[in-house]
């Protein structure tokens, strides 16, 4: 019996990509200035944005892209994750390279964007971007981006806790595997929520509390988490 299920087992699934996930890989014009570009980083990201939505202004994801790479080259954290971003997803005349979304992603990472530091993890974790596989990098950013209170890093690194924990039988894995669900928990991850509900049901690495692993899954089920339901009806509930 494990904490998760077949759709979110592992992290080789746990993908996802944040504010700017359907943005930014277009065709470039990088050298391009715009007349009435803001001089700050923040204020040619923040306009950036707007190019990018269309918000009071023509969408041009050309002007958009061109003032990103200008705040981050500038080191304006936000935008250099946009960059990573950019460069890992690929596409619209934009090259798909892992190791520049990599160089990115740290950059922002090393001054506290905590979704680059997730992000920077989940690059070394997976192999199809070009940069080699490296659990323990993956696990460091997602410690780092976890103790910085990113509730999708946190999963992860539980998930990977309790994977070394059943390889190992590795109490003291475990033990980390359960305090890092219980904080994404805390945060309303339903993965998480359900991961509680079967250490709990199960008594590892914690006392069995059925009450505790049923209000677990009664807190998952309502966010539509399959398995806990499933788990409920089980359970008769």
């Amino acid at each position: 019996m494990t904490p998760w299920t077949s759709g979110d087992k592992g992290v080789a699934v746990m993908r996802r990509f944040f504010v700017f996930a359907m943005v930014l890989c277009i065709s470039l014009s990088a050298g391009r200035v715009f007349a009435g570009e803001p001089s700050s980083p923040e204020e040619q990201y923040r306009l950036g944005l707007r190019y990018q939505l269309g918000d009071g202004v023509q969408k041009d994801m050309q002007k958009a892209f061109s003032l990103y790479k200008k705040s981050a080259e500038e080191g304006y954290p936000p935008a250099q994750f946009a960059m990573g971003i950019c460069h890992e997803m690929g596409g619209h005349g934009v090259e798909q390279d892992g190791r520049k979304a990599a160089s990115w992603y740290e950059k922002a990472a090393r001054q506290g964007h905590t979704k680059a530091q997730l992000n920077l993890g989940n690059l070394y974790w997976f192999e199809d971007k070009g940069i080699p596989r490296n659990e323990q990098k993956a696990m460091d950013w997602w410690f780092v981006a976890a103790v910085n209170g990113e509730p999708e890093a946190q999963l992860y690194l539980a998930h990977r806790y309790f994977q070394i924990s059943e390889k190992s039988r590795d109490s003291g894995a475990l033990a980390k595997a359960h305090y890092w669900y219980h904080e994404a928990a805390g945060q309303g991850l339903a993965s998480a929520q359900y991961a509680l509900g079967v250490m709990y049901q199960t008594g590892r690495p914690i006392k069995k509390d059925m009450q505790a692993a049923l209000s677990w899954y009664k807190k998952a089920a309502a966010q539509g988490h399959e398995e806990a339901k499933k788990r409920l009806r089980e359970l008769g509930y």
